[in-house]
């Protein structure tokens, strides 16, 4: 580990690198987004947005950083300024995020409904509904902004646990990926849009503890391409490098493991967090990965 990072007085929920690769932007419910030199952890700005935040994202040219929670605001670095605001609302309980290529805003309304915003623009341009007496499970949106992937927590029987691929435009189905006994917590396109991986809790109790299955899925044919295991429980977040290389995991316990994702070897498992691991962001590099937690801390971990 290269440093630790305390400022936030709550938990960490956003983290994002500047195009430059200088700056670490965090953010957390508590309303701060801090900023931070990435190379020794210096702390160089705090910006209180007064919103929570599931995500962030900064400008090509390192001026300006937008802020996702409730709401989406727009906010001057260097002044520290507001900018612009908008508005993203319905009823219920929502869940926002950016799109992989930070064009458009998923809202995930209670579960039962998505919507797709176009964030220049600032209005709809897709939705998607559950179908009826289910709930949405863990969603992903594909690179491409089109195709939106969500796995199902149905039960506890063989195959009652699918995984359901749509063309967000037309609410297509476009695939369906054979489900387990497992309890899903996340699932993540790979950045190149190929693979689907899918994090999952395998439980045989009370013959065997549970562990953390990762499944990763070429989504296109049907092909289950590679089974990752772990003795960690509870898998909280998970995030591929830029190359697709490596996967990081992060669980509720707060540790991190990080595998080759073509042999599907550990390369590393990182401690040092006391409570789960909720955002991980791999730099360019992906040399460089940075955590942040429920303990209100950001971990900088150099891998190599």
């Amino acid at each position: 580990m290269r440093y630790t990072l305390v400022g936030h007085p709550r938990e960490i929920t956003a983290i994002t690198i500047s195009p430059d690769k200088q700056t670490l932007i965090t953010a957390s419910p508590d309303g701060q987004t801090h900023f931070w030199q990435l190379a020794d952890g210096k702390h160089l700005q705090l910006i209180d947005t007064d919103d929570w935040a599931n995500d962030l994202t900064i400008s090509h040219d390192n001026k300006i950083v937008i802020n996702l929670g409730a709401k989406l605001t727009t906010w001057d670095i260097a002044t520290g300024s507001l900018l612009k605001k908008g508005e993203f609302t319905s009823e219920g309980s929502i869940h926002n995020s950016f799109s992989p290529d930070h064009h458009f805003i998923v809202s995930n309304i209670n579960n039962e409904m998505i919507n797709l915003w176009e964030i220049e623009a600032q209005k709809k341009v897709g939705a998607f509904t559950k179908a009826k007496n289910r709930q949405l499970g863990a969603i992903a949106l594909h690179p491409n902004g089109r195709i939106l992937a969500e796995a199902q927590n149905e039960g506890l029987v063989d195959n009652q646990n699918p995984i359901f691929l749509w063309d967000l435009p037309s609410s297509k189905k476009l695939q369906t990926l054979s489900g387990k006994e497992y309890h899903f917590f996340t699932i993540l396109f790979s950045p190149d849009g190929k693979i689907l991986a899918i994090g999952s809790e395998q439980t045989n109790f009370p013959k065997a503890p549970p562990k953390t299955v990762i499944k990763l899925w070429d989504w296109q044919k049907g092909i289950l391409t590679r089974t990752l295991t772990s003795q960690e429980v509870r898998i909280q977040s998970m995030v591929f490098s830029q190359d697709g290389q490596l996967l990081a995991m992060g669980t509720s316990k707060g540790n991190i493991q990080v595998w080759n994702v073509q042999t599907g070897q550990v390369l590393a498992t990182l401690t040092g967090h006391t409570e789960p691991v909720n955002v991980l962001v791999f730099d360019m590099s992906g040399k460089i990965l940075v955590s942040g937690s429920d303990d209100r801390t950001i971990k900088v971990w150099q891998l190599d």
